[in-house]
């Protein structure tokens, strides 16, 4: 009985080692790869980011890898398996899941603002380049890229992003700059003709006019200089809030309008195509916001043959497609490498994890080295 006794206390000391130890094991041992399947936007954008394809782009993911269809089923997998990465939407990112650094870069919207955190892609949104949208659609985008829209896109983790056409327009503003400019150069050429002819009256004059120049041009120089530092302090205050969403134009509902948008596409544009339906209904309630989430593919297939007005992408759009579609970005968006919350890794190398998407680096030893 004695020696019972005393071996409880040993059989408890060695099972509370084992239980200790435990989760080192999950950074040592066989890589249970998880990928997205094929026509997935979150897989082409990471594939081609990462390094994962041959000269002519295509897809060399292991065949090892285990293949689901849904950002929830890779993060699923990965939360019931300590030996499991993959890789999903920053902006699906929870707690049952943890994301790794890349490079010594966190995966978080300040890092992807900074240029620091690698792996980031547009999320897109396309319609028929043959038939305008109809009135309802192009609210609804509208209503996207406005300040509203976007605050929907920071406050769910992405970074706000302009509408393509106004950029145009900026683009547009500073040729007509460009152009004023010029006029005030030619005049200003005049106005130098003009002196030299009021030379010939007497020295004198010429110098007081020589004077009243230089004042001038002190002026302007001062002038200038003042607005370089505003110029300057308004650029730093940019910087450091890093969002264009105080920027960007107010959503304003010409009329009240009925009927319905049909959005078809990525699963991993979704979540925040559903947010932004649902602020866009608190404007516009009479307008119906239909979302399937089928893959980037399936949405642009939808927008070409017309059973979509808008496709969802998680991906830059292929070259066949922009030959048939208009598109626009609402938002960009990072991918996060997931491993198992009681995995201990804390970074990867991006050379590492295409190791791992290419087969070449089997083990979380040979990971965690390289």
């Amino acid at each position: 009985m004695k020696k019972s006794l005393k071996a409880l206390p040993l059989l408890a000391v060695a099972g509370l080692g084992l239980s200790v130890v435990t989760p080192a094991f999950a950074q040592e041992g066989t890589i249970n790869v998880i990928s997205r399947e094929d026509g997935s936007g979150t897989r082409g954008a990471f594939v081609e980011i990462v390094g994962v394809v041959d000269e002519e782009e295509n897809d060399l993911t292991t065949s090892s890898a285990a293949i689901q269809n849904q950002t929830s089923g890779v993060m699923q997998t990965v939360a019931g398996d300590t030996q499991a990465i993959g890789y999903i939407s920053l902006g699906s990112l929870d707690d049952t899941v943890k994301a790794i650094k890349v490079d010594g870069a966190e995966a978080t919207p300040e890092a992807i603002n900074a240029g620091e955190y690698p792996i980031a892609r547009p999320f897109n949104v396309a319609w028929s380049a043959e038939e305008e949208l109809s009135e309802v659609a192009a609210d609804f985008l509208t209503f996207i890229h406005s300040k509203e829209g976007q605050t929907v896109v920071e406050e769910e983790g992405y970074i706000a992003v302009e509408a393509a056409s106004a950029e145009g327009e900026e683009s547009s503003e500073e040729a007509v700059e460009g152009e004023e400019t010029s006029e005030e150069a030619a005049e200003g050429e005049e106005t130098s003709e003009e002196a030299a002819e009021g030379e010939e009256t007497s020295e004198e004059a010429a110098e007081g006019e020589e004077t009243s120049e230089e004042a001038a041009e002190g002026e302007e120089s001062s002038e200038e200089a003042a607005e370089g530092e505003e110029t300057s302090e308004e650029a730093a205050e940019g910087e450091e809030s890093g969002s264009i969403v105080e920027s960007l134009p107010a959503y304003e509902a010409s009329s009240e309008l009925e009927g319905t948008v049909e959005v078809v596409g990525s699963t991993s544009v979704s979540p925040l195509m559903e947010k932004l339906a649902e602020a866009y209904k608190e404007v516009q309630p009479n307008v119906e916001i239909n979302i399937t989430s089928n893959g980037s593919s399936a949405g642009m297939e939808a927008a070409m043959n017309g059973t979509a007005d808008l496709g969802m992408a998680s991906r830059e759009l292929k070259e066949e497609e922009t030959s048939a579609l208009e598109h626009d970005a609402i938002a960009t968006d990072g991918i996060a490498v997931i491993v198992n919350a009681e995995n201990p890794a804390e970074e990867l190398t991006l050379e590492a994890i295409k190791g791992i998407y290419l087969g070449e680096i089997t083990t979380w030893e040979d990971a965690l080295a390289n």
